[in-house]
């Protein structure tokens, strides 16, 4: 009778021990296919993650991740209702870590991350991203996402070609602090030569040369000035006086748009373009090697903060726990950043610095999974990256950045309809020289502007501009 009694005691230890084992979650990762190189389509099977998921079992974690990957939105026409339709699969499936692109900036489905930031994983994470940084992420001052660490600024400036500066020296000089009147002044003062252009044709430049003045709203062909007003590009004189210029520089042949196939040969071997406007951080700013060929002059003291991509958590997540553990984990472990980034055993130089070759795939992309910031340094990197990204986090004027991720939840098939009119459009003013095998004069391409405005209204942009304005406006 006590044997059977220990039997079963025993018997009984062994079911609640099998029962009260715990069983690993399983993370599922979604990241842009070809993002990366080893970044394929459907179920990434790459090395590094069976090393990852062995790593994370080493440091006593009850998770295993899965990386999969879905479709490049970009090439889509109706992008944002292509976003939306793939977060809506991703959260039916209950997908954990998705990646967040602040360009389609769909945050509904994403988890608020506020208060996993409270808890010690979360405390640890924020020491490894600067702070204006972290603070120029935020969306109506929630985080929904963990912003990828890279140079924190954007900075108007130009770039010159060394003979060209040297003879426009007082043209530059005495217009280096209002661009557009530089671009003007310079327009009218070019003598054009052989095997150069004044700049790049893109009348979308104006963009970039009115960056210090107006921000983007993402997602979207609307920008937001320095009093917070909603406008269309083309509805704004300056955007239509930067337009004009360009145009000209265009019709002049200063940009080379006239160019045979064998006179664009020969310039791209030895040719010189003058002038380049610039909407990024100075070369001097690089933690890589970053070599100009020509002097670089900033067109605005104002540095904005950077609004980068990343990843987030689904609110439909059954793991989101262990999803914002995993985040910080490779958000922080040197080992882990250097496994995701470079991959296993990567080869390194006496110096003790990654070398980079065809078997390593490293570029600037949001979406790479891992922390640049704290990985070994490639053989070109500074050796102190880290710590020289926070020291020009600390230089960035976060109060200027206006809220420019906005909701587009109500108005996203309008705005599909708005973007891709301003796609086509931009594909015809690739070529304002000759368009439709003729020439073209100015009066005509302003009419072509008319035009494309008039399209945009029947899109509704003067609807969705009321409804962003709002938005907009309960900010301030």
């Amino acid at each position: 009778m006590k044997r059977n009694i220990v039997i079963g005691m025993i018997s009984c230890l062994l079911l609640c021990g099998c029962s009260s084992k715990v069983q690993d979650e399983v993370l599922t990762i979604y990241i842009p296919e070809h993002s990366e190189k080893w970044i394929d389509s459907g179920t990434i099977t790459d090395n590094r993650i069976d090393v990852l998921n062995k790593k994370l079992k080493d440091k006593g974690k009850h998770y295993t991740v899965e990386v999969k990957s879905v479709e490049n939105n970009q090439a889509n026409q109706d992008v944002l209702t292509a976003q939306k339709t793939m977060l809506e699969e991703l959260s039916k499936n209950k997908a954990d870590i998705v990646y967040f692109d602040s360009n389609q900036p769909l945050y509904e489905y994403f988890k608020v991350l506020n208060e996993d930031f409270e808890k010690e994983n979360g405390k640890k994470l924020l020491q490894e991203i600067p702070e204006h940084l972290f603070e120029a992420n935020k969306i109506k001052n929630n985080i929904y996402y963990i912003p990828k660490v890279t140079i924190p600024y954007q900075q108007l400036y130009a770039v010159f070609d060394d003979a060209f500066y040297k003879k426009y020296e007082n043209e530059i000089t005495e217009n280096i602090n209002n661009p557009v009147d530089l671009l003007s002044t310079l327009i009218h003062s070019y003598q054009n030569e052989n095997n150069e252009i004044l700049m790049d044709g893109n009348p979308l430049a104006c963009f970039t040369i009115l960056a210090s003045d107006y921000m983007q709203i993402k997602g979207t062909p609307l920008f937001i000035d320095e009093k917070g007003k909603v406008i269309n590009p083309l509805d704004e004189k300056r955007f239509m006086d930067v337009y004009q210029l360009l145009v000209e520089a265009d019709l002049k042949g200063y940009t080379g748009r006239d160019f045979t196939e064998k006179e664009w040969d020969t310039f791209y071997q030895n040719g010189k373009t003058g002038l380049a406007y610039s909407y990024s951080y100075l070369s001097k700013d690089s933690y890589g090697t970053s070599e100009t060929n020509g002097k670089e002059i900033a067109l605005s003291n104002h540095k904005y903060p950077v609004r980068t991509s990343g990843y987030g958590i689904l609110k439909t997540s059954e793991h989101a726990d262990n999803a914002f553990d995993f985040l910080c984990e490779i958000n922080t472990d040197q080992e882990l950043s250097d496994l995701l980034i470079y991959g296993e055993n990567p080869e390194k130089n006496s110096d003790g610095k990654v070398v980079t070759d065809k078997n390593y795939f490293y570029g600037l992309f949001m979406g790479s999974l891992g922390n640049d910031m704290i990985t070994t340094p490639q053989a070109d990197q500074n050796a102190d990256k880290k710590n020289f990204v926070f020291e020009l986090d600390h230089k960035i004027n976060v109060e200027s950045l206006k809220p420019n991720i906005l909701d587009l939840s109500n108005v996203i098939e309008k705005i599909d309809k708005i973007n891709n009119i301003w796609n086509d459009f931009d594909s015809i003013t690739a070529n304002f020289k000759v368009y439709d095998h003729k020439k073209i004069s100015m009066d005509e391409v302003l009419q072509m502007f008319s035009e494309e405005n008039k399209k945009l209204k029947e899109a509704g942009i003067d609807e969705v501009i009321a409804e962003l304005q709002k938005q907009v406006d309960a900010y301030e």
